[in-house]
């Protein structure tokens, strides 16, 4: 059973609650439904700096109002990342949660704002998520988006305008599953007669399509230059340090170091070069990964 590390909580209040539900192939799966999953998600929780000591400790009591809240805010923040107007009935229930703990702004003694709120410590603590998913509908799809990767359909806030995914490791998994997808789906969706392929080869869309494809097919290859490059400098590193010992062992400390400013007699060129090889080739299919496949 996949292990949630649940290391995102404290991120944004509302999707700490929204992201507990995972997307496969269209269908939600509960993250919270297996037994100790929604205590360890709690204690992770806890530690927002949205929530004091008590609304914090009212997270676990508070386990079936949670997870009836997290279906309204959902809506809202699937509807806000689609561009789509927000479900009337979440809104108002989201309005609902929010209104039955007004809370209001004091200044203490030391000169510090405290914030400060009516009702129970479970009011407060949901007041704070329907709160927060009220502020993301109000910023707009421009700040919310909905991760497309495999596995995953969780909601983030993109840092960088060409961001796709909610992660790094979620971009992986999404061009690994493109390029490894099954035989019978190429098959299927490539064209049937000589004339269609005439067409879509003609098409204005077809040469970046064909572009994408030979650089997400050349993947392996990248990878396996970097293994080659990475290899060349540990042989060329390990050479290295082995003929400064025998030059250490020969000339001593002083003669060693003489030597050493004249290139070629403590360690042949050839090793040298061998090092700047591999460093280049590894440079080169790094960059290349980077620029087709960043973000």
């Amino acid at each position: 059973m996949l292990r949630v590390t649940w290391e995102w909580i404290g991120l944004d209040e509302a999707l700490d609650v929204a992201n507990t539900v995972a997307v496969a192939n269209g269908v939600e799966h509960d993250l919270l439904a297996p037994d100790g999953e929604y205590e360890r998600w709690a204690a992770a929780a806890a530690a927002s700096p949205a929530l004091n000591a008590d609304e914090g400790a009212a997270l676990v009591p508070a386990r079936e109002r949670v997870l009836e809240l997290r279906e309204p805010l959902r809506q809202v923040i699937a509807a806000t990342a689609a561009a789509e107007p927000p479900p009337r009935r979440a809104v108002a229930e989201l309005n609902r949660v929010s209104g039955a703990s007004p809370g209001w702004l004091e200044l203490d003694a030391a000169g510090e704002i405290v914030h400060r709120a009516q009702g129970s410590a479970t009011d407060r603590l949901l007041a704070v998520y329907a709160r927060s998913a009220l502020s993301i509908a109000a910023d707009g799809p421009a700040r919310l988006r909905r991760c497309p990767a495999p596995s995953c359909g969780m909601f983030y806030r993109p840092t960088r305008p060409q961001q796709h995914w909610c992660s790094r490791q979620c971009g992986t998994r999404a061009r690994v599953a493109r390029h490894y997808r099954p035989r019978s789906r190429r098959v299927a969706c490539s064209p049937t007669s000589f004339s269609d392929r005439m067409a879509r080869r003609s098409s204005p869309s077809a040469g970046p399509a064909r572009d994408f494809l030979r650089k997400t097919r050349d993947v392996p290859a990248a990878a396996v230059l970097t293994e080659i490059g990475l290899t060349l400098i540990f042989v060329s590193w390990t050479l290295t340090r082995a003929f400064q010992r025998r030059a250490l062992r020969v000339y001593g400390f002083i003669g060693a170091m003489r030597l050493a400013s004249r290139p070629g007699l403590v360690v042949p060129l050839w090793v040298s070069l061998c090092n700047v090889l591999g460093w280049a080739i590894a440079l080169v299919a790094g960059t290349w990964v980077m620029v087709n496949f960043g973000g």
